[in-house]
């Protein structure tokens, strides 16, 4: 039995440490009143109930939404990254914690599984990247919110050349959460660049060590360039001669040079 005027508490308390499902009632004379059920006790609290489950239910309905929404940009994000083959693409938090690389930054700097949550500067430099050369990008992004320029990455197998630019990650907001990184593979640029200025440099060699006068004009008849030896006959630095044309190293009352005499 229970008091009619004992708290509500008092009389849950009761039916659930002695597992009852109803308590009696009674009053001071101990005259029964009436009979206290399970369904008693939680009658008043139906509505909050159901406003509560209705508002879970919608609060997990929204979560489900965002996620959808999220994961539908993700793969559309990974389709277009996976589209670029020849960018790498990182993103991590202002702390330079990783949340997200792509598969060719997967490739470049790790495993899938060991990238996320790792040490931005930690992983490049595990990567292969110069350590100062790390630290140094790495102070200028956090003080300026980007950095840009070129790196080297040595392999066992060879020596690799990026294009990296590195920005701070907003989605939106007043304040920026993080930075992306993205590099891009210009090794074969390097090394084609490389062989023309080798090309280049044995041309000017083999040019500058003839025994004969040697100069390239255009099609315009203005001189490209000579070597010392030409330069020497015409009193110029064979550095002078670029884009000039050929009247240019005459004397103003030497008659005119016809493009047909200089064809002859």
């Amino acid at each position: 039995v229970i008091d009619p005027d004992a708290p509500l508490q008092e009389a849950v308390e009761r039916m659930r440490q002695r597992r009852l499902r109803r308590l009696v009632v009674t009053d001071a004379a101990g005259v029964v009143a009436g009979v206290l059920t399970e369904h008693d006790l939680v009658r008043h609290l139906e509505h909050e109930y159901v406003d509560l489950l209705r508002d879970t239910v919608q609060a997990q309905a929204r979560e489900l939404r965002e996620f959808h929404r999220m994961l539908g940009r993700r793969e559309k994000l990974d389709e277009i990254l996976a589209a670029a083959s020849d960018l790498a693409l990182v993103a991590s938090r202002r702390n330079g914690r990783i949340i997200y690389a792509n598969e060719h930054a997967q490739e470049l700097l790790g495993k899938a599984t060991a990238l996320p949550g790792a040490f931005l500067p930690e992983t490049l430099a595990a990567a292969g990247f110069e350590a100062d050369w790390v630290r140094e990008a790495w102070c200028v992004l956090r003080e300026r919110g980007k950095w840009s320029g070129e790196a080297g990455l040595a392999s066992l197998a060879d020596q690799r050349y990026f294009d990296i630019h590195a920005s701070l990650l907003s989605t939106g907001g007043a304040k920026p959460f993080g930075y992306v990184l993205t590099l891009r593979d210009i090794t074969s640029q390097r090394l084609a660049v490389s062989a023309l200025q080798a090309s280049e440099t044995r041309y000017r060699t083999l040019v500058e060590h003839l025994p004969m006068r040697v100069f390239v004009k255009d099609r315009r008849f203005a001189y490209v360039s000579c070597n010392s030896k030409y330069a020497g006959d015409v009193a110029i630095a064979p550095a002078t001669s670029s884009a000039r044309p050929i009247s240019s190293f005459f004397p103003p009352n030497w008659p005119s040079v016809t493009k047909t005499t200089i064809g002859a």
